[in-house]
């Protein structure tokens, strides 16, 4: 307020001197009145800006103030819309706030907000504020200090000492952010999956398709319309199995990801293969596949594997190694190392490598190839092809219509069950044929041949090669081959009919077999006759009261007989020669040398050697030549004959 006062005494009659000490009647004035209007301005202005809630109850009149209060300042602030009273310098214990901007000037203070304009409320700009104040016509306001209140000091306003004073109005509440917009989620791109073989289940988790998506609002992701290109799908408790591919090539998983409000399109890609890959460590493994087609390289170590099923391919590697194919058809791979190996179920290809490795084909068609080493391979059912390669194998065909074959090295073959082919190789095999019609081969070396049952073909190959005999009533075709080789019929026991004039050996034991090119003849334990013609031979009769019979002449070689006891006869010439129990070497030379009742006397003639560490018995006769003795029998042993007619 400002206060006009003279500063001359007063003259004349009315001056009293006491009056110098009264108060002056209250005066308004004029430039507090147009300060008021301009701060009151500012008050609506802010008043405007910061609005007042709908919902804000309208502040209560007060009750108007006495004369003594006209014009006078507050004697307190108003109270704020918190309902307590504070001071514009006092903080309240409450959450700050953005400050708001009051102008004060001493002594009084007021506020002002603009009315809130039909568009909403704008921000306070200084200039604008100006330019609205701007043509106000009044002195310069008192200068004013700008503070910054806590809400509730700044929303509360002193009345000018010449208004009465006014009820403490509600602070307006801030006006409302607005809703920010959810936001869709994001992906980084399409999702690679792993491969899967075409019988395998794929397992997937929600993490698995929600891989590089996010959502910008922090929204929990979850997947909708999952479906497939190929296969079934099947949700489970973790996220979903896909299976039953039925054809090999990509698979496109097609879904949308949404944060419940939106969703987006993604998609993830798989191929189905038709085998897949297990590789081990340098050390001792121990590997299992898949129920599908898995290519398992075991590396170095002493390894365990098992394929399980499906077309799997094992491979050992370096070490001693133990591989199971399981079901399905099979390579497995031993390589270096004394291997183990097990085919199982299907049609299986085993490979043992360098080392003595036991291969198993077990049931199935299968290939089993032992390479270097001592090996045995095992066919099992099926009709299996078995390979020694090099070293000492032994290999046995089992069930099934079989190959063997021997390679190098002195092997042992077996063909077992069924119509099989064994080749020997070139060394000093032994084969077996076993039932069935088998073919048997020995090839280069002196090998060991037997037939077994069934109508069998045996060739001993080059070499000195046994064969044997079964007495399985079936017709066989038996031959020797280059060499000297020996015809074993020791296991019959009924009487053989062996002419080898003809090539053939029959019997009801044994059949009706044809046989060529043995130099070596052995029959069985019965009464047998062996009948010999312009090829030399060794002759062994075996138990039983056998005949020797010789049928041509030979000049340039001698037929041996190796066995001629008691019993026997030896037959040539025309004349039939035993040796005779209690007869003396006299008795029985002058027998064949002239004896009464002999006929033939000067045909046959004999002598007693030592030929080659053993007693020979030499037999000489005229067969094609009535002059010369064209024949030589050698009987081991001293022996005592005698001749009689031929019958």
């Amino acid at each position: 307020m400002i206060d006009v006062r003279s500063t001359k005494g007063a003259s004349g009659p009315e001056a009293d001197p006491a009056r110098a000490y009264e108060e002056p009647p209250a005066r308004r004035s004029k430039g507090a009145m147009v300060a008021a209007g301009f701060l009151a301005a500012v008050a609506l202005y802010l008043k405007a800006f910061l609005g007042r809630p709908a919902d804000a109850a309208p502040p209560e009149r007060p009750e108007a103030p006495g004369d003594d209060e006209a014009g006078g300042a507050s004697s307190a602030l108003p109270r704020s819309g918190r309902g307590a009273a504070a001071s514009p310098f006092e903080t309240q214990d409450e959450r700050p706030v953005e400050p708001d901007f009051v102008f004060r000037a001493e002594p009084d203070t007021l506020s002002y907000f603009e009315p809130v304009p039909a568009h909403g409320p704008e921000m306070f700009r200084p200039g604008a504020f100006l330019t609205n104040v701007a043509n106000i016509a009044a002195p310069p306001p008192p200068k004013a200090a700008v503070v910054q209140l806590p809400p509730a000091a700044a929303a509360s306003s002193v009345a000018p000492a010449a208004a009465p004073a006014a009820a403490p109005a509600a602070p307006p509440k801030p006006a409302p952010r607005p809703e920010q917009a959810n936001r869709a989620p994001r992906v980084n791109g399409p999702i690679t999956l792993n491969d899967v073989t075409g019988c395998a289940v794929l397992s997937i988790a929600l993490a698995d398709l929600l891989a590089g998506a996010t959502d910008p609002d922090g929204d929990r992701l979850s997947i909708l319309n999952l479906t497939v290109s190929a296969g079934e799908v099947q949700r489970t408790a973790t996220g979903w199995d896909i299976s039953g591919f039925d054809e090999l090539g990509p698979v496109v998983i097609t879904y949308r990801i949404s944060d419940g409000e939106h969703s987006i399109l993604q998609t993830a890609h798989f191929n189905v293969v038709e085998t897949n890959t297990i590789v081990g460590t340098d050390g001792d493994d121990i590997i299992a596949g898949t129920d599908c087609s898995d290519v398992i390289d075991a590396r170095d170590g002493n390894d365990f594997v098992v394929g399980g099923k499906g077309n799997d391919e094992i491979r050992g590697g370096r070490g001693d190694d133990h591989l199971r194919g399981g079901d399905g058809d099979d390579i497995l791979l031993g390589q270096a190392g004394n291997d183990v190996l097990f085919g199982g179920a299907g049609n299986d290809r085993l490979s043992g490598g360098d080392g003595d490795d036991r291969l198993f084909g077990e049931a199935g068609d299968d290939m089993l190839f032992g390479d270097a080493g001592n090996d045995l391979l095992s066919g099992g059912d099926g009709d299996d092809l078995l390979d020694g390669g090099a070293g000492d194998d032994v290999l046995m065909g089992d069930a099934g219509d079989d190959v063997l074959l021997g390679g190098a090295g002195n092997d042992l073959l077996e063909g077992g069950e069924g119509d099989d082919r064994l080749f020997g190789g070139d060394r000093h095999d032994v084969l077996a044929g076993g039932a069935g019609d088998d073919l048997l081969d020995g090839g280069a070396g002196d090998d060991r041949l037997s037939d077994g049952d069934g109508r069998d073909v045996v060739h001993g190959g080059s070499g000195n090669d046994i064969v044997t005999a079964a007495a399985d009533g079936a017709d066989d075709r038996f031959s020797g081959g280059e060499g000297r080789d020996t015809l074993d019929y020791s296991a019959a026991t009924a009487a053989l009919m062996i002419d080898l004039t003809a090539g053939e050996v029959r019997s009801a034991e044994v059949g009706r077999d044809s046989v060529e090119a043995f130099e070596v003849v052995i029959a069985g334990s019965g009464d047998d006759r062996i009948r010999v013609g312009a090829e030399a031979h060794d002759l062994t009769g075996g138990a039983g009261a056998d005949l020797f019979e010789i049928t041509e002449a030979a000049k340039d070689f001698v037929h041996r007989i190796m066995d001629f006891e008691v019993g026997d006869v030896l037959r040539v010439a025309g004349l039939d020669l035993i040796r005779e129990a209690g007869v003396t070497a006299e008795d029985a030379r002058e027998w064949i040398y002239g004896a009464p009742g002999s006929g033939d006397a000067g045909k046959i003639r004999f002598r007693n050697e030592w030929r080659e560490d053993a007693d020979w018995t030499v037999v000489q006769a005229k067969l094609a030549d009535e002059l010369d003795f064209d024949t030589m029998i050698h009987l081991q042993g001293r022996h005592m004959l005698v001749t009689f007619e031929a019958v």
